[in-house]
């Protein structure tokens, strides 16, 4: 829930007759609004302008140890190199050199006297 923070007495009475509950001539208004999760600042300025600020403390993110995502990598130290594969090409696949392929032997009835 919000706060209201007001420095002055005329400000905090504005605020209640608008059923807002706030809390009124603070000695320190600027570090009760840096303390609150989430405050509103009135202060007065000259001319009977009001200055208004509002203090909104983010959420903490606990850094953690693991990744948020882990990607799955190939590690393969004969590969030559990589080129993108999976589903829309989003992993990396490794790339090897082709092997010297031996011609098929020749079935038995396929030899010739040589």
């Amino acid at each position: 829930m919000t706060r209201w923070i007001t420095s002055d007495h005329s400000s905090t009475a504005a605020l209640r007759g608008r059923q807002m509950e706030a809390t009124a001539g603070s000695a320190e208004p600027l570090s009760d609004a840096l303390s609150a999760n989430g405050a509103v600042l009135l202060l007065p300025v000259a001319s009977g302008d009001v200055l208004v600020a509002r203090f909104r403390r983010r959420a903490e993110v606990k850094p953690s140890s693991e990744p948020a995502f882990d990607v799955a990598r190939w590690s393969d130290k004969d590969a030559v190199g990589y080129t993108a594969g999976g589903m829309l090409g989003l992993f990396d696949e490794p790339v090897y050199e082709e092997e010297k392929q031996e011609p098929p032997k020749k079935r038995w009835w396929q030899r010739s006297s040589e």
